[in-house]
């Protein structure tokens, strides 16, 4: 990825991270966290999956892995972390939503 078209996915990526992080309950939370609801935010957005992939890949945990592994290591590593954080969400996010229909039929 060419680095201006990074730049702008850092951005991107920096400001779902300050909305996230602005409500209390994920003042303290880990990067992983933090992930996982800016991937449940781009879901509900209706960010398709290769720019969420874009914006994701920016997270503060993949920057530190770029910065510190190998490059055959680092893209290991980031491809399952990235994975691993958008099923996870979207999950949770399903969850939800079906407790929220649940809860409609009572």
């Amino acid at each position: 990825m060419k680095r201006r078209s990074r730049n702008v996915y850092r951005e991107r990526y920096q400001d779902y991270s300050r909305r996230v992080r602005e409500r209390p309950e994920f003042a303290d939370a880990s990067s992983r966290v933090i992930d996982m609801a800016i991937a449940i935010m781009l879901f509900k957005e209706l960010i398709n999956q290769d720019e969420r992939a874009r914006i994701l890949s920016q997270s503060d945990q993949v920057q530190e892995w770029r910065e510190t592994l190998a490059q055959s290591e680092f893209l290991d590593q980031s491809s399952e972390y990235l994975t691993r954080v958008e099923v996870e969400a979207e999950q949770l996010m399903n969850s939800f939503e079906r407790e929220k229909a649940s809860q409609l039929e009572v």
